[in-house]
């Protein structure tokens, strides 16, 4: 899968204000953090945020953002990873 699918899950599910270099450095990249699952993504919520983003994490799933990344894809926007 396009790796970049999981960065714009990781945004989604952090919001804009989300702290992404904090969890990266706990799990490298957006696809660790993903395949880590639901038990570790609350036991690392639960360590830096008041209101875990859990909801959100269940909501969507990496490859939703298909059309998203085809966007982007088709404007020459970049996903920084």
């Amino acid at each position: 899968m396009d790796e970049r699918l999981y960065w714009l899950w990781l945004q989604y599910v952090l919001n804009p204000a989300g702290n992404s270099k904090a969890l990266l450095e706990v799990y490298g990249t957006a696809e660790e953090f993903y395949e880590a699952g639901q038990d570790e993504w609350k036991s690392y919520f639960r360590s830096v945020h008041k209101r875990s983003p859990i909801e959100r994490s269940n909501e969507k799933v990496p490859e939703d953002f298909t059309d998203t990344l085809e966007l982007c894809d088709k404007h020459g926007l970049k996903i920084i990873t």
